[in-house]
């Protein structure tokens, strides 16, 4: 379920030299056979999500929702931010950071478990384990640090962007002035239409009322 999370390196481990020529024999024609696929897998630094263990997955699925807003943020888009490219090139590299430490933790805490399990009998004294544990939890607390710089600047960008989407909405208002304006011309006119009407029903009552008056006269 893990597999689809991956971080790679932004550069192969050959820094920017060509790469290793494919090996002769069997080795060469898998190398071959595998084609692009080995190569990066070999060649370039790759975490992926097997890497990862049950305490670095949670932080590992915070990074990435944190990624997916920064990266997704219209106004991260809009020509705005000067240094939005320096801002996406700097998370991919924080990014890599947090995923290789985050693997080694991984790896290291494994190990941990693994030695615990060894000792059936408890033979080992308490403080056999003492400075790895110390060093796994200093460094789990980093990478709790990381994440969290990761989410408060996702969080930073959705301000902007809220304020962003608001002077767009006060730009989207000033293009439409003139229908504005219009409506109220209209209505406007429409009040003084009522205002003629009004008069005309007036009128027409008061001729009513004095045809009445003159009818009652006739009669009497």
């Amino acid at each position: 379920m893990r597999q689809h999370l991956k971080y790679l390196a932004g550069r192969p481990r050959w820094a920017g030299q060509r790469p290793p020529e494919p090996p002769k024999g069997l080795l060469g024609r898998l190398f071959i056979f595998r084609g692009e696929r080995l190569r990066h897998m070999v060649y370039r630094r790759y975490v992926g999500g097997d890497d990862l263990n049950e305490t670095t997955w949670p932080l590992a699925q915070r990074a990435e929702a944190a990624k997916f807003s920064i990266i997704n943020n219209p106004v991260l888009h809009s020509g705005l931010i000067s240094h939005a490219e320096r801002l996406r090139s700097e998370l991919a590299s924080d990014l890599w950071m947090f995923a290789s430490r985050a693997a080694e933790w991984s790896r290291m805490d494994n190990i941990r478990r693994q030695l615990g399990k060894q000792d059936h009998q408890d033979l080992l004294p308490t403080a056999a384990f003492e400075g790895s544990d110390q060093a796994l939890e200093q460094e789990r607390a980093a990478l709790e640090r990381l994440v969290d710089g990761f989410e408060s600047q996702a969080t930073q960008l959705r301000a902007v962007n809220d304020r962003y989407q608001a002077w767009l909405t006060l730009q989207e208002l000033a293009g439409h002035q003139d229908d504005f304006r219009n409506l109220l011309a209209a209505d406007a006119a429409d009040e003084h239409l009522a205002e003629a009407w009004g008069a005309h029903y007036t009128t027409a009552l008061e001729l009513a009322q004095h045809l009445d008056r003159e009818l009652q006269r006739t009669i009497d």
